[in-house]
């Protein structure tokens, strides 16, 4: 027999009159049910040991709860990861109650904040908890029933207090813009969009393809719309990532103007300067929308970036070696540019001998970029690549990474990367920065 069948007419109508007021006097509810003060005492004793009654809390006066900000976070996560998220739900005191659901989400907190800005924060943190896949937030709009009573809430349906935290499934997709939709990467990429089951691609740039349908251009016939010659020829169709893989003269260019649309950023063009990012840096702080630039979606480069940030906090001399086809004219790629920079972030890179006391052509010596020496190859024969070499007495590490020459293994980490970029604010450098486990 389960606890609510061991329940008669008189525990109902116990459990009714706590709800209603649960600081009522044991005296008070035994003339109210007809029965002796000790049965009440004993009754609800009873109820407490069952379980029925799992505790006593306050609910807020209208003056509180009326300037409090509530809201409904549904949480989607990854298998096995349950026990940790709830765990790291409960330590924290707005969320009031937490429930395992059916449907498109796996659990359903329900949250008061006192403040707009600790409920975006709130959000993010969650957002960010290893194990959650997305979330979907509803903020209640006015409140028409407390306890006890039968009357529903008014709710604003993924109402977010910061863009692009809303839940994105089938039915309600990420709408993703691709600049370069038929470059080598771009293309690749437009079509893992458009097979993604939470995403939908509803733009592309395309100078050589203006015109032409995203539907032709990817090969999934459910893609609206046709590739766009420039990113104003978008105009208001709406957006919630682009993802820059044009060219570099016009790439700065393409995302401030995502930024100024409203729409959060993934980068994979090469090319753009540290004050290139500095600006965009500025201009997504100020629109509160996330950049993330990637010189790299690959994994095995993602790794190489973190080995190497790694090993120079341990070693003092390294050097970077930048590979690539023929006929890549931005020098060095972006996946190099990233590497120097976030390396440069650690310490700048010690020389026996500095560069301008070099004998000889000093061009020789490569170009320093944030405090380390780079040397760009171009030959026939190489894709992509990247080595940084770490020497010490007696001793040398090589790091290395060599693409081939699809571009498949770009997509897995760029569509990462657009589900993830809502989770930034500015200009974040490395997809390790949103990916779990690194």
């Amino acid at each position: 027999m389960s606890e609510p069948d061991k329940l008669d007419q008189t525990d109902r109508h116990l459990l009714s009159l706590l709800q209603a007021n649960a600081r009522e006097s044991a005296a008070n509810l035994a003339r109210r049910l007809g029965i002796a003060r000790t049965t009440v005492v004993a009754r609800i004793a009873r109820l407490e040991r069952l379980g029925v009654v799992a505790g006593y809390g306050v609910r807020l006066g209208r003056e509180m709860g009326d300037n409090a900000i509530q809201a409904f976070c549904g949480l989607s996560v990854q298998p096995k990861a349950g026990a940790a998220i709830v765990r790291a739900l409960q330590r924290l005191p707005e969320i009031e109650e937490l429930s395992s659901v059916s449907g498109p989400v796996d659990y359903m907190a329900v949250i008061r904040c006192d403040t707009h800005a600790r409920l975006d924060q709130l959000l993010d943190e969650i957002g960010m908890l290893d194990g959650v896949n997305h979330t979907t937030t509803s903020i209640v709009l006015a409140r028409k029933s407390t306890v006890g009573e039968q009357r529903i809430s008014t709710v604003s349906s993924s109402h977010n207090t910061s863009p692009q935290r809303e839940k994105k499934t089938m039915n309600n997709p990420i709408r993703v813009a691709v600049g370069g939709v038929t470059g080598w990467a771009g293309g690749e990429l437009a079509r893992g969009v458009a097979h993604a089951p939470d995403m939908m691609l509803v733009a592309g740039l395309s100078r050589g393809a203006a015109g032409q349908p995203l539907a032709q251009l990817t090969g999934h016939a459910d893609t609206p719309g046709v590739a766009a010659a420039s990113i104003e020829a978008l105009g208001s169709t709406p957006y919630d990532v682009y993802v820059e893989y044009t060219k570099p003269a016009i790439a700065k260019h393409n995302i401030l103007q995502a930024l100024a649309h409203g729409a959060h950023v993934v980068v994979g063009t090469s090319g753009l300067t540290d004050e290139d990012y500095a600006e965009i840096d500025a201009a997504a702080r100020k629109a509160e929308r996330g950049v993330l630039a990637c010189g790299n979606f690959a994994i095995t480069v993602v790794l190489l970036q973190k080995f190497a940030e790694m090993a120079a906090r341990h070693l003092d001399h390294w050097e970077i070696i930048d590979y690539a086809k023929a006929g890549k004219v931005d020098v060095p790629s972006g996946t190099v540019r990233e590497l120097a920079f976030r390396l440069g972030e650690i310490k700048a890179a010690q020389q026996a001998v500095p560069v301008d006391q070099v004998n000889g052509p000093r061009e020789t010596r490569g170009a320093t970029m944030s405090g380390t020496q780079v040397h760009a190859v171009r030959l026939p024969g190489y894709q992509l690549g990247v080595e940084v070499i770490f020497g010490a007495d007696g001793q040398r590490l090589h790091l290395k990474h060599e693409a081939g020459d699809g571009s498949k293994p770009y997509v897995s980490g760029a569509l990462l990367a657009i589900r993830k970029v809502h989770t930034v604010r500015g200009v974040v450098r490395g997809l390790d920065k949103v990916m779990e486990g690194i």
